[in-house]
């Protein structure tokens, strides 16, 4: 009874080391995916029930606040993503490229072709907070 060694054919050499090439990018596309998903989550930003009337700009989004109503808006120029910081007229203007944007985020002038993103909103009553759902 002697030992015999077995030999490993070309065919199984080139399966198993395309397995050890192959097994660090794995790794890394997994991790890359991990990392990916915890940057898009979308996120909530907690703003105070108590907001003067008018238009604020905070945390990347436009409050607008008239009496009864509250509404948020993505403060992102849906053009390229510029982050829109101020109001000429009772219009949004975006710095970059000039877009205008009602006071509802409708585009009024491009080079937008969208309105800004309106953002949805509950109320923690305990907290006296709004969630302001970010995308």
């Amino acid at each position: 009874m002697g030992d015999k060694k077995k030999h490993i054919t070309r065919k199984e050499f080139l399966i198993n080391l395309s397995w050890l090439i192959a097994l660090p990018y794995m790794l890394i596309a997994g991790y890359a995916f991990k990392q990916n998903a915890r940057i898009y989550r979308p996120k909530n930003i907690r703003i105070p029930l108590q907001i003067n009337n008018g238009v604020t700009f905070r945390d990347g989004l436009i409050v607008v606040k008239e009496k009864n109503r509250t509404q948020f808006l993505s403060a992102k120029c849906t053009h390229l993503g510029c982050n829109i910081h101020s109001v000429e007229n009772n219009e949004f203007v975006c710095p970059c490229h000039g877009s205008r944007f009602s006071m509802n985020g409708e585009c009024l002038k491009g080079p937008a072709k969208e309105g800004l993103e309106i953002l949805k909103f509950d109320i923690d009553e305990t907290e006296k907070e709004y969630i302001v759902k970010m995308s």
